[in-house]
C-alpha cells in the first residue's frame, strides 16, 4: 500500500490537484513581479523555480512523462535543484511546460482523451503561448529535460540551468553536470517508471495509467521497439493500474490518434511536428501523420499546404512521414522542398545512399494529388522520425547546393 506522504494520487494530492497548484503559483509570481499589470507586490520575492520540459513534438510520451515526472519530483524529490536552491529559503515552484501553443492542444486527439480519463484539466497545464511560459523562462532556475537531451533554440542562455536528464534518445552529451536517465527504449514513460521506482517512491494510479497509456503509445501495445526497459515498466506499472482494461485502452488511444476527421491538412502538419537547424544551416521539418497519403489530398491540396507550413515555419525542407494499419502496420514518406531544385538533390540521397536505404528501404509511389512533392512507400517501418533527423543531419549538414 502506498503511504499517504509518498502516493502521488492520494485525495489531497492527484496529479491534477498538483498541476492547478503548480499554475496558480506561477500566475500569481507574475502577477506579484508587476510583468501582468501594475506594481510588483510583496510576494514579488525570489522564488526557485524548477521547470520540466517536454519536446518540442509535445505528443503522448513526452506530455504524460513531463506532468508525471515533475508531479513526482515535487512529491519525493529534491535532487535536480542546483545546491543553491536547495539549501533553505523559499519552498521550490515546480512546473512542467508543454511547448505548443494552447490552440494545439485540440490536434492531439490521443492526448485529449487520456486526459479526460484521469481526469486532468487542460486549463491547468502551461503551454508555450501562455503568460506564465515566458515569465517562467525568465525567472527558472533549474531545468529538467524530459524526451530530449538538448535545449530548443529560444532557450539558449540557458545551458546552466540543465540539472537533469530523462530521455530515450540517442545522448547528445551536452549539459555535463547534468544527472542523467538515459535508455534507447521504446518510451520515456519507461524511464519516468523506473526512475521511481529507483528511489522506493511509489507512483500513484493515476500516474500509472497516464505512463502506462504512453508507453502503449510509443510502442504500438508492446509490440514495437520494445526494450527490456519497457517491459520491466510495464509489467510495474499494470500492476499499479490493476482496474485499467489495457487493451481497451489502447484501442481507444488508437481510435482517438486516428481521428481526423475534424482537422484541416494544415493542422495535421502541425499536429506533430518536429524541426531541426543543422549545421550548414539547413532546416528541416518533419510532421507525422497517422493517415494514408491518399487520405490527405482529401482535406486540401497538399503542395499548397506543405508550401504554406515550409513558409510559415522557416523551412528548407519538408517531410511528412505517415504511418497507418492496413491490414498490417505500414509507413509512407512524401518530401517537400522550398527551392524546387532541392528536390532531386534530397530525394537521390535518400534512395542511393547505402544507409538511407538500410534504414528506410524507400519505393516511389504515385500518389493522386501530390504533385511537386515525392511520395514513397517506406519498407523498413522500425525507422521513425528518431532515425529520420540524425540520418538527414549527417547529410545536410554541409548544407543544400546553390540552385
Amino acid at each position: 500500500l502506498c503511504n499517504s506522504r509518498l502516493c502521488l494520487d492520494t485525495m489531497a494530492t492527484g496529479i491534477d490537484a498538483f498541476l492547478r497548484r503548480s499554475r496558480q503559483s506561477l500566475t500569481l509570481m507574475l502577477k506579484e513581479s508587476g510583468r501582468a499589470g501594475g506594481a510588483a507586490g510583496p510576494g514579488a520575492a525570489r522564488r526557485p523555480v524548477q521547470l520540466v520540459m517536454g519536446n518540442e513534438s509535445a505528443d503522448l510520451d513526452s506530455v504524460a512523462s513531463s506532468l508525471v515526472y515533475a508531479a513526482w519530483l515535487d512529491t519525493h524529490n529534491t535532487q535536480s535543484l542546483s545546491s543553491e536552491d536547495a539549501d533553505g529559503g523559499a519552498a521550490v515552484l515546480r512546473c512542467p511546460v508543454i511547448n505548443i501553443p494552447r490552440a494545439d492542444i485540440v490536434l492531439r486527439t490521443d492526448i485529449r482523451w487520456i486526459l479526460d480519463q484521469i481526469p486532468v484539466s487542460s486549463e491547468n497545464l502551461v503551454f508555450s503561448d501562455d503568460p506564465e511560459f515566458a515569465f517562467a523562462r525568465d525567472a527558472v532556475t533549474d531545468i529538467v529535460l524530459v524526451d530530449h537531451n538538448e535545449l530548443l533554440s529560444g532557450w539558449a542562455g540557458k545551458a546552466e540551468l540543465v540539472r537533469e536528464i530523462i530521455d530515450h534518445h540517442e545522448d547528445k552529451h551536452l549539459y555535463p553536470a547534468a544527472t542523467r536517465t538515459m535508455a534507447l527504449c521504446g518510451s520515456c514513460a519507461s524511464l519516468v517508471a523506473a526512475r521511481a521506482a529507483s528511489d522506493g517512491a511509489p507512483l500513484g494510479p493515476d500516474a500509472a495509467h497516464l505512463l502506462l497509456a504512453a508507453l502503449h503509445a510509443d510502442t504500438a501495445g508492446l509490440t514495437m521497439r520494445v526494450s527490456p526497459e519497457d517491459t520491466a515498466a510495464a509489467a510495474q506499472l499494470t500492476a499499479i493500474a490493476s482496474t485499467v482494461d489495457v487493451a481497451a485502452m489502447h484501442r481507444h488511444l488508437v481510435e482517438a490518434k486516428a481521428d481526423i476527421s475534424s482537422l484541416s491538412l494544415g493542422e495535421l502538419l502541425r499536429k506533430d511536428y518536429k524541426s531541426r537547424r543543422f549545421g550548414g544551416g539547413v532546416m528541416v521539418g518533419v510532421s507525422a501523420v497517422v493517415a494514408r497519403l491518399e487520405a490527405l489530398s482529401y482535406k486540401g491540396d497538399p503542395h499548397e499546404a506543405a508550401q504554406q507550413y515550409a513558409r510559415d515555419n522557416g523551412l528548407d525542407v519538408l517531410l511528412i512521414m505517415t504511418t497507418f494499419i492496413e491490414p498490417e502496420f505500414s509507413r509512407q514518406l512524401a518530401v517537400y522542398t522550398t527551392n524546387p531544385g532541392h528536390l532531386n538533390y534530397v530525394c537521390e540521397w535518400l534512395e542511393g545512399n547505402e544507409e538511407a536505404k538500410a534504414k528506410l528501404s524507400l519505393e516511389r509511389i504515385e500518389v493522386d494529388g501530390f504533385k511537386g512533392l515525392v511520395t514513397y512507400s517506406q519498407g523498413n517501418t522500425a525507422s521513425s522520425r528518431k532515425k529520420l533527423l540524425p540520418l538527414l543531419e549527417g547529410f545536410l549538414s554541409k548544407g543544400l547546393p546553390d540552385q
